[in-house]
């Protein structure tokens, strides 16, 4: 027989095949929050998938009134704590978006936390949010747990 992924959580029963045993598969909804602004969004139910230490999550605004923005624009509420291994950063990109300043297609997730973290396009600028009404927000990424 071929090898391959077990979903099942189960081996073999020799002992040899236990790292092709998939035993931690999850799906979900997180739900997302702000800082560095209030927003009134449209919706705030992401969507994850966890496989083994691997999490992959997706996230759209519909639309959304933003005020009071001050500071670094961060999007708050993932399902998993990320890992605080050196450099094992998780990445996102931000497209259909017109609710953050500074040309960011992205960013990063927080080590050792929940957040996500926005990055100006060419630096390492936080940015902040653009105030107003009809502003969208859509996230998509994976991280490390």
């Amino acid at each position: 027989s071929g090898k391959g992924i077990d979903f099942s959580a189960t081996s073999d029963g020799s002992g040899t095949m236990t790292s092709e045993v998939l035993d931690d598969y999850e799906e979900g909804t997180w739900t997302a929050g702000f800082t560095g602004a209030t927003v009134s969004a449209g919706n705030t139910v992401g969507y994850y998938t966890k496989i083994g230490n691997r999490v992959f999550f997706q996230y759209y605004s519909s639309t959304s009134t933003i005020s009071s923005a001050s500071g670094s624009f961060r999007i708050t509420g993932l399902p998993f704590t990320s890992s605080s291994a050196t450099e094992a950063y998780g990445l996102f990109l931000y497209q259909h978006g017109n609710a953050v300043d500074g040309n960011s297609r992205g960013g990063l997730v927080s080590k050792n936390g929940t957040t996500l973290v926005f990055v100006d396009d060419g630096g390492t600028t936080q940015p902040t949010a653009i105030n107003g009404s009809a502003k969208y927000i859509m996230v998509s990424g994976h991280y490390f747990v």
